[in-house]
């Protein structure tokens, strides 16, 4: 509290604040954050990682049209089914 008090005074109050100001511009202006980006930004990608890249998306595609068909299939016959019938 009397931390809080002392910091209300006018001069402590220019003092905390600017030494705030200082800390949150050096710590939380995103700099690190966007020289990360930028590296893997301007990193070239490889033939195998590319390649990679496409296995995983195929993959996910899969596993997503996997899991539609098990769906439509649990929630009335086979989706196959239908579509043959109708």
């Amino acid at each position: 509290y009397l931390a809080l008090k002392r910091a209300l005074e006018p001069e402590e109050h220019r003092t905390v604040c600017s030494r705030l100001a200082s800390f949150c511009t050096s710590h939380f202006d995103g700099s690190v954050n966007h020289q990360v980006i930028e590296a893997l930004i301007n990193r070239p990608v490889s033939r195998a990682t590319a390649l990679v890249l496409a296995r995983r998306i195929v993959a996910v595609m899969c596993l997503g049209f996997g899991l539609a068909w098990r769906r439509l299939a649990r929630w009335g016959g086979s989706p196959g089914a239908r579509i043959v019938n109708q």
